[in-house]
């Protein structure tokens, strides 16, 4: 997809996955968008999950549509959160771009060979980093879960739900819940903010010395920091009653650091929220919940496992996804995909095929196909 003059045609449809309740762009992006030429298709109710009316839409400006069918048939750019359906991705226009959490790791080979046989620009926002080399639509997911999953422990540690029966700050003369956390990333290091904030006693575990000097940096003694071997982490697994896994990998299944046997030692009633459960998880024998039944208690421990977190603050995420990928969908109908990825290096890395080329070389081993590199863009796809 080359520059357009006119702006671009910009689809937001409804999000089907039960689990899911956010939208890909709030009104105020909208807004923005529209005031820079472009023409925005929103299905009706795409923004009901997250509290956002019909109304809002309109008045932002933007074009509702009563029909799914519609809003992929018009969509130079189709923006969603979740990875389409095989149905879906049915739907999306060739030659479009379409930019969400892609994903593509975990695609069937038939989706991801339909990407390339129908020339789709796939960006998968996951991927997407800053200068740093920080997944930066990631991170603001991440820095909603972390501090979830702690209001997410005060209610399970209460007695009605099968917790240890505590107050996680505690009260006068009566000692706060200890709140361990697996991982000093974005995450974790939110977790930890806010529930210190909360008057909890806070262990961090990481494996990098870096991590932890920030966080004692950041925090100071408040924090106590341990290296996270297999060693510490079972001691802080048998004294903790809230253990947060916020362990972070790049790509690949979350590796297992919390064993079966450590989880029989922890107290009885205590609670492990398991915040890489995308990923497979970080606890051995973890199984997935959802929202609908976000727990069950295995060897006396609440266990709290439900993938995508941030989509039950779904407004929150809203904001927060829009705010940040927003800018990328500007470059796109500003100067086209092709020139906006080959001016941002950071952006260039989320896409993952285009006209017909897959750019990513472990995908292209995995879905044994052809690899091309992206800084062939302009000569090997433009031309």
């Amino acid at each position: 997809m080359d520059r357009r003059e006119a702006g671009l045609d910009i689809g937001v449809p409804v999000e089907r996955s039960a689990s899911e309740r956010r939208v890909a762009l709030a009104p105020a992006g909208v807004e923005r968008l529209v005031r820079s030429g472009n023409r925005i298709f929103v299905e009706r109710s795409a923004g009901e999950s997250a509290a956002f009316t019909d109304d809002e839409y309109v008045d932002a400006g933007a074009q509702l549509s009563y029909s799914t069918e519609e809003v992929y048939g018009r969509s130079d750019l189709l923006l969603k959160v979740l990875s389409p359906t095989p149905e879906e991705l049915e739907l999306v226009r060739d030659d479009s771009v379409l930019m969400c959490f892609l994903l593509p790791g975990v695609m069937s080979p038939d989706s991801f060979r339909e990407l390339l046989d129908r020339r789709i620009y796939g960006v998968a926002m996951e991927m997407i980093v800053d200068p740093e080399g920080t997944p930066v639509i990631k991170r603001s997911m991440s820095e909603i879960a972390g501090p979830m999953s702690i209001q997410i422990a005060a209610n399970l540690l209460q007695s009605s739900v099968g917790g240890r029966g505590m107050l996680l700050g505690g009260a006068p003369g009566i000692p706060p819940a200890v709140v361990v956390v697996l991982g000093a990333g974005h995450a974790g290091t939110s977790a930890a903010r806010v529930a210190l904030g909360n008057g909890a006693q806070v262990v961090v575990l990481d494996r990098s010395h870096d991590r932890l000097r920030e966080i004692e940096t950041r925090f100071g003694p408040a924090v106590t920091t341990m290296y996270a071997d297999m060693r510490n982490i079972g001691k802080a697994a048998g004294f903790a009653d809230v253990l947060i896994g916020a362990t972070a990998v790049s790509g690949g299944r979350t590796p297992i650091v919390v064993t079966e046997s450590m989880v029989k030692q922890m107290k009885p009633g205590s609670v492990i929220i398991d915040l890489s459960i995308d990923r497979g998880g970080c606890v051995e024998g973890i199984r997935p919940t959802s929202f609908e039944q976000p727990t069950y208690v295995r060897h006396d421990v609440v266990h709290y496992a439900v993938p995508n977190t941030p989509a039950n603050v779904a407004r929150t995420s809203t904001y927060a996804l829009s705010q940040v990928c927003w800018r990328y969908v500007r470059d796109v109908a500003d100067v086209g995909i092709l020139f906006a990825v080959q001016t941002d290096p950071g952006f260039r890395r989320g896409l993952v095929t285009a006209a017909g080329k897959c750019l990513h070389a472990g995908l292209a081993e995995l879905f044994d196909v052809p690899f091309t590199d992206a800084a062939e863009l302009d000569s090997g796809i433009e031309g």
